[in-house]
């Protein structure tokens, strides 16, 4: 997922590059700490060419006027009945120079950013006043972190999405930053506070404890063997995200997980399982030498 990013000078001088005018001046300095329900700079496709103006994170308002989901799985968008105009003919992109992730089943922070030091953008989509950030899956080691991860792209890419109708969601993905030249270092918890902002979030800190690599791996593999039930982030409060989903209406009521994911397996559940699993497979067996069963 994606529920928090960075956006300073460096990448919204970028988005100059791309948008042709612009549509308001900026509301709000620079953030190291860019959270749900609030402003961002956004870059976006319309009739008279692209503009860079100011909107809202959180796709679509609610009934009750809150802020509905703050991504969307691009596998899925452009067949979702929320997404589904907005794919065709409201695209944006989202100047930024990193992001920021929780790890599954835990509380640490990681900011993650290219490693040739260009600012990104993030491919999504506009309704109104408001945006959604597209997340493609995560590979090699940003899955260790997160299953997910924003789909970004390059300036010229970031250009091609605004300006041309995808073929597919394959063809996006293809040509967007890969995994592998995504680094990222743990930060400060501070982060986890949409009231903390500044660049000392961005510092990489040690990390004493905390699951082991090995102890994702369980994890993963025993949440592999069940369906997800979720594919859009919600703004709630200080998490980074949340929100279960049914066909397309999504629900926002349910409690958030500290990491910002309702559908999170801990290690300790996985571990649980395993050893369940063995000590009932003997005592079957035991039972049945006896004579019991």
């Amino acid at each position: 997922m994606c529920g928090r990013y960075v956006q300073t000078k460096k990448a919204r001088d970028q988005a100059r590059f791309l948008a042709i005018r612009e549509e308001m001046e900026a509301p709000r300095p620079e953030t190291w700490n860019l959270a749900p329900s609030t402003r961002s700079l956004v870059v976006r496709a319309k009739p008279g060419g692209l503009s860079s103006c100011w909107l809202l994170w959180g796709f679509g308002v609610s009934a009750t006027g809150a802020l509905m989901p703050i991504n969307a799985w691009i596998e899925t968008a452009a067949s979702k009945s929320l997404f589904r105009d907005a794919w065709k003919t409201r695209r944006c992109v989202i100047p930024a120079d990193g992001w920021y992730e929780w790890q599954k089943n835990g509380k640490q922070a990681y900011y993650f950013y290219p490693k040739n030091g260009k600012p990104l953008f993030f491919g999504g989509l506009w309704a109104g006043e408001t945006f959604v950030i597209l997340t493609t899956a995560a590979e090699g080691d940003l899955a260790w972190i997160h299953d997910r991860r924003p789909l970004a792209f390059g300036l010229d890419r970031g250009r091609e999405w605004l300006e041309k109708l995808p073929q597919s969601e394959g063809s996006v993905v293809a040509k967007s930053v890969p995994s592998a030249d995504i680094a990222f270092h743990p930060v400060s918890e501070r982060v986890s506070s949409p009231r903390n902002d500044g660049p000392e979030l961005i510092q990489r800190v040690a990390v004493s404890d905390g699951p082991s690599r090995d102890e994702f791996v369980l994890a993963r593999a025993n949440r592999s063997r069940r369906d997800r039930t979720s594919e859009w982030g919600f703004a709630r409060g200080d998490a980074p995200c949340s929100g279960v989903v049914g066909e397309d209406v999504p629900v926002g009521d349910e409690e958030a997980w500290p990491t910002g994911d309702e559908d999170a397996v801990g290690a300790g559940d996985g571990v649980g399982l395993c050893v369940t699993s063995i000590h009932f497979m003997f005592a079957r067996v035991a039972r049945k030498t006896t004579g019991l069963i």
